[in-house]
């Protein structure tokens, strides 16, 4: 009699639970349609997930050595420095085999990159600043790290990668659901999530949970849009400082935004001994507002690439 009443137990919970699901998984169609796929998950050695709605995970990789990516830093041949508009729009790996794309993006400029400079001390033949600076000073996340620890950080990127792989298994079956003040809201488990090569350092994937991958798919792209975005703040003396010198090349370039400005670049160029490469826009594409796909990236890193006249 007991086995009989605990069998009808967890059948009515378990019929309840899949009742519930159904149910929110309805509800959430209604509201934000249907799920996008899972994208592919990221293999140790080849890629890794950089960034998702609950944290990035460069800033402690890079600055703490973690699995290898200080080492990569210190030992590069070129070095590509700047914003996330040179972390998505240039190809480190094009340059050789040995190169690493240190840009990093969350409003990040050039003041943490400069901390890895001091820590590493590479010696790179090319070193290549894009001269975008959304902000002076450090980001959020690059304050974090710099008043963390080897330890402290390490569980943060653990934790940020056990995030994603929880909503990775969530993604189409349940969607996340967000209490507010009055509001109910549905989205996707998987919000945004941005991959890179596990060696260089290039991005690999955008993904979103409402619109799938949409860094590498053309017929997601735009022109360049005119919004407005906030101007380009000017590297300090002491970031400046901080690159000069610390490769026998250093080229500097502005990767196109709305309202990019070029006269920054040459400037940065000039105070840096560099060499300054414009690009134009007409041809590029952007896969939102302000950072160009992954085509466009091609364009962007084969002008780089071109010889010196």
């Amino acid at each position: 009699m007991q086995a009989s009443a605990q069998r009808s137990f967890w059948f009515a919970a378990i019929a309840t639970a899949v009742a519930c699901g159904v149910a929110a998984q309805c509800m959430s169609v209604a509201q934000i349609g249907t799920q996008a796929p899972r994208p592919p998950l990221p293999v140790p050695g080849v890629s890794y997930v950089s960034a998702t709605y609950d944290g990035q995970t460069d800033h402690s990789l890079f600055y703490f050595n973690l699995f290898g990516f200080g080492d990569r830093i210190k030992s590069a041949k070129t070095l590509v420095i700047g914003s996330s508009h040179a972390e998505f729009g240039i190809d480190a790996k094009q340059f050789g085999p040995t190169a690493f794309n240190m840009a990093l993006g969350g409003g990040e400029g050039l003041t943490f990159a400069t901390a890895l400079l001091r820590k590493y001390r590479p010696r790179p033949s090319l070193v290549v600043v894009d001269s975008y600076g959304p902000d002076e000073g450090l980001s959020t996340e690059g304050a974090r790290t710099l008043s963390s620890t080897p330890t402290s950080s390490l569980q943060y990127v653990l934790n940020v990668w056990s995030g994603f792989l929880r909503d990775w298994l969530l993604q189409g079956l349940l969607p996340r659901l967000t209490i507010g003040l009055h509001t109910l809201s549905w989205e996707p488990p998987l919000r945004s999530v941005v991959m890179r090569n596990w060696h260089s350092a290039d991005v690999t994937m955008f993904y979103s949970g409402r619109l799938g991958e949409f860094f590498t798919d053309p017929t997601k792209a735009t022109p360049i849009q005119p919004i407005h975005t906030r101007p380009s703040i000017p590297p300090s003396p002491e970031n400046l400082a901080a690159i000069l010198d610390v490769a026998a090349e250093t080229v500097v370039t502005t990767v196109p935004y709305p309202g990019f400005d070029l006269a920054l670049g040459r400037k940065m160029a000039e105070d840096l001994r560099g060499r300054f490469v414009e690009l134009a826009p007409g041809k590029l594409r952007f896969f939102d507002s302000h950072h160009v796909n992954a085509s466009s990236r091609a364009i962007v890193t084969k002008e780089l690439l071109k010889p010196q006249p």
